[in-house]
């Protein structure tokens, strides 16, 4: 769960694609 936040933070774009990472 916490790499899926660092991703929102970092690419807000891709925000939907949590599940692909």
């Amino acid at each position: 769960m916490v790499k899926t936040v660092k991703k929102h933070g970092k690419n807000g774009k891709e925000q939907g694609e949590e599940g692909t990472f």
